[in-house]
């Protein structure tokens, strides 16, 4: 039988507001604190409810009403104290039309959030029985458009969906095709990319080209691994990635481009984890055959690989060649050594190359034994540079109540209009965020510590120091007598406590290596010790006065 039209079973009523039900097939969560909804609990309260909402007889409950959809105005009804709202009444409406009805409304809103309609299309899977197609049929969608709001929501870790849901993320804003991206991976690999996002990115500028890029080298391209597919011994808890079910054909409709189901080479591995565990088993096979037959490997990185991938490269196989320690020759060159990559792009590649090491024009001469006075600088600079480590941890945790100036709001915004910061405030084109703050004047103290947070790092980097630590330049004592002053850090007491921990004492035979120089030196004809050189600490103390006595004196020549 042809079902009748809707418009034959609805009327428009006038009714109790607390006899409405809102319906549990609505995941959205009303924030009651947020600027709209007070604004319309304000217009509700003026001129009353003037769209209606929908509502069916509720079929548990006698006399009560199922709102499917209007749920934010109920709830601003409400809150403004109304009795009765005007409702459309849709009698005779089965579960799958309200369903349908509830969904429908929440997807015309403009601010809905990827993450978002991947909660409400994950749940209208739930009630259709999982049938993508017929989801994608109703709301009038397209495959890959229903497929991935799923996914989005139901492979997003919990730290992700937490920066996609909070308003002042700048994954919030992240469109859809970018959080697919990310809900492919397993989760211990997606903390693992929040982690890098965070720390050495900033997520406003996160372009999706590079994002894709970041998570391309953790979905790899089977086909292009250096083990057999159909080995299951490599790493047997995993099996052979022939029958393994995380890969891209296996679940196709999470691609915006379909694969062909012939071209294996299209197939994609989604488990980024098991790929990494293979690709080191391979290695570590490569490494004993290459041993076995010529009785020694070098191991390699290629330069492509960043701190980290270094860091976890020696942990896993120990010490390596870096790029411009080694040539790579025809494996007949004289003097040529097999080797395999175990860091960077070209891991696991094999080739043949020749270790790089330094040529003296001639016999190598042994160095001039270094004067104390050479020896104390050198210490001295040691010590200074843990000092600067010590106060660039302090500069990472301070807070603003931890900086030490009249007016901390003018001392912040100049440090950041100085230095710049790694993430900017707001986003590009946000005015309404500069209107807030500047007609609420309680705002100024979130807004104060908003940028604080993004100041206190970039401080904490320019103390950072990469060359000897026995040869630390001036110029960065001095940034650090500045950094230390805006959080109050006793520079001078932080030098001496240093001075007396191990480590950063002078050695016991100093002393006898002063005595001989003093018996070398010819006798002074004023007599007594030659002078000590001037505390650097004191240098730089009387540097940054006379920097500050030069600002001061180019203000007063402006009034």
């Amino acid at each position: 039988m042809a079902k009748k039209p809707r418009a034959e079973s609805t009327e428009l009523l006038l009714l109790p507001v607390r006899d409405l039900i809102p319906t549990p097939d609505n995941t959205r969560v009303i924030d009651e604190t947020s600027e709209d909804f007070r604004d319309l609990v304000d217009s509700i309260t003026a001129e009353g409810v003037q769209i209606p909402v929908h509502v069916r007889p509720h079929p548990t409950k006698k006399g009560k009403w199922d709102l499917r959809a209007g749920a934010q105005r109920h709830r601003a009804a409400i809150k403004a104290g109304i009795d009765k709202i005007p409702a459309i009444v849709h009698r005779g409406m089965t579960d799958e039309e309200g369903l349908l009805l509830t969904y429908q409304e929440n997807f015309n809103r403009s601010d809905l959030r990827p993450l978002e309609e991947g909660e409400i299309v994950a749940s209208l899977l739930t009630k259709l029985g999982g049938d993508v197609q017929a989801v994608a049929a109703r709301l009038g969608r397209k495959y890959t458009w229903v497929a991935q709001r799923a996914e989005i929501f139901r492979g997003l870790s919990p730290e992700w969906k937490k920066a996609a849901c909070a308003s002042k993320s700048p994954v919030a804003s992240w469109s859809a095709r970018a959080l697919a991206l990310i809900a492919r991976l397993p989760e211990n690999v997606q903390e693992y990319l929040l982690k890098e996002l965070s720390q050495r990115h900033n997520l406003d500028d996160v372009r999706l080209v590079d994002l894709d890029r970041m998570v391309t080298r953790m979905i790899r391209p089977l086909g292009a691994q250096a083990w057999n597919a159909a080995d299951e011994s490599l790493v047997p808890k995993a099996g052979a990635c022939a029958n393994c079910i995380k890969r891209s054909s296996v679940e196709p409709g999470l691609w915006d481009e379909p694969l062909p189901a012939k071209n294996k080479g299209a197939d994609r591995c989604l488990d980024a984890g098991c790929w990494q565990a293979k690709a080191v088993a391979q290695a570590r096979r490569d490494i004993a055959a290459i041993k076995a037959e010529h009785g020694s490997v070098l191991l390699l990185s290629d330069g492509g690989a960043d701190y980290y991938e270094q860091q976890d490269a020696r942990k896993t196989f120990g010490n390596f060649l870096a790029h411009w320690q080694y040539k790579v020759v025809a494996k007949g060159a004289k003097g040529a050594t097999p080797a395999v990559f175990v860091c960077g792009d070209a891991f696991g590649d094999k080739c043949w190359v020749i270790p790089q090491r330094e040529r003296s024009a001639g016999p190598k001469q042994a160095a001039a034994p270094k004067s104390l006075a050479e020896r104390r600088a050198g210490l001295d600079s040691k010590r200074w540079c843990e000092v600067l480590v010590r106060l660039a941890e302090t500069l990472r945790s301070a807070t603003v109540d931890n900086i030490l100036a009249p007016d901390r709001a003018a001392l912040v915004m100049t440090l950041a209009a100085a230095f710049s910061t790694r993430k900017d405030y707001m986003r590009p084109g946000d005015w309404s965020a500069v209107d807030d703050v500047l007609s609420d004047k309680s705002r100024l103290p979130a807004a104060l510590a908003a940028l604080w947070e993004k100041v206190r790092p970039v401080l904490a980097d320019r103390l950072a120091y990469p060359g000897p630590i026995t040869r630390l330049p001036a110029g960065l004592r001095e940034e650090a007598l500045r950094a230390a002053a805006v959080v109050g850090v006793d520079l001078d007491a932080s030098y001496k406590t240093v001075s007396g921990e191990k480590g950063f004492t002078e050695p016991r035979s100093w002393a006898a290596l002063e005595a001989e120089e003093k018996a070398a030196k010819k006798p002074s004809s004023r007599g007594g010790k030659p002078p000590r050189p001037a505390s650097p600490f004191k240098k730089a103390a009387a540097n940054a006065k006379r920097l500050r006595e030069k600002a001061k004196a180019r203000r007063k020549g402006k009034k």
